[in-house]
């Protein structure tokens, strides 16, 4: 078991948003705020040791509403060639302060607050990966220890934190939730237009 206070958030907010259209869509509104400030303020509100935001532009409008919530901006500079790289980034600013860290998508904005705890309690060896798992299948956050922080560093292109994942099958464990928040995403425009006509 491990404490908040012992963790880092890594939240990934740089990605193209191709399947979204031109527009960016971590900015779309959701609820009166950008959809990216839902889970900002997430973490904002809970005892991290660390709080850090993988973003592509560091001047841009994602960095600055991660700085008003007191989250540090991480620039990806190969954001582009995919997922992979922005991981990369974050694990690399990740401090010595912070053994385990909570990967975070920035599309994510309903992640449940209680989800970190229930992850957390679950990070005792030979546990060093903990995961929800809902009825309709994996879900985020996904909490690493810190030895595999520098397999997370090593990511690189469009190769995820799946590839770390499956390589330590053996010593990853669920939280089972029913939390929809822990897998709801906005990958398109007309996944937030359902989404919009169900509220």
């Amino acid at each position: 078991m491990i404490a908040l206070e012992q963790c880092a958030t890594l939240v990934l907010a740089a990605g193209a948003s191709r399947r979204f259209g031109a527009d960016n869509k971590l900015l779309a509104e959701i609820e009166g705020r950008p959809m990216v400030e839902h889970i900002l303020m997430r973490i904002a509100a809970l005892p991290f040791a660390q709080r850090l935001a993988v973003v592509d532009d560091l001047e841009g409008p994602v960095a600055g509403i991660a700085r008003r919530h007191g989250i540090t901006p991480v620039l990806s500079p190969d954001a582009a060639t995919g997922m992979g790289a922005s991981l990369a980034a974050g694990a690399k600013a990740l401090g010595s302060e912070s053994a385990a860290v909570f990967v975070l998508l920035g599309d994510m904005p309903f992640v449940p607050a209680a989800i970190f705890a229930a992850l957390a309690a679950r990070l005792e060896d030979p546990v060093s990966i903990a995961r929800p798992r809902t009825p309709q299948g994996p879900g985020h956050p996904v909490l690493f220890a810190r030895r595999h922080f520098s397999a997370l560093a090593g990511l690189e292109g469009d190769s995820g934190a799946g590839a770390v994942i499956a390589a330590h099958r053996d010593h990853l464990d669920w939280v089972d939730t029913t939390e929809t928040g822990c897998i709801a995403d906005f990958d398109t425009t007309a996944a937030l237009a359902a989404w919009r006509g169900s509220v």
